[in-house]
């Protein structure tokens, strides 16, 4: 069984989209990495986060909030590549 042009095309958009997404899950991972490694090694920030009883509240409510924000406007935003997402 020999694939035709489409379904070959069509296997190369599928396979350059994952990669971009795996790509893009890297790099923010690797943010992700460097920021605890950043915020690990400043008593400061260190202090603020786990010295203050309200931060864990304060930062799971804002996550709460977050995410009901997007799941109501996920309908309504236009379809970005990820900088856009992240960064707007």
């Amino acid at each position: 069984m020999n694939p035709t042009f489409a379904q070959t095309t069509s296997l190369v958009k599928v396979n350059t989209f994952i990669r971009s997404v795996y790509n893009w899950m890297t790099i923010g991972l690797v943010v992700t990495g460097f920021t605890s490694f950043f915020v690990s090694r400043s008593p400061g920030l260190l202090q603020m986060f786990y010295g203050n009883p309200v931060m864990p509240f304060v930062l799971f409510i804002g996550l709460i909030i977050l995410c009901g924000y997007l799941s109501a406007r996920i309908q309504k935003l236009r379809p970005a590549p990820p900088p856009d997402c992240m960064w707007h």
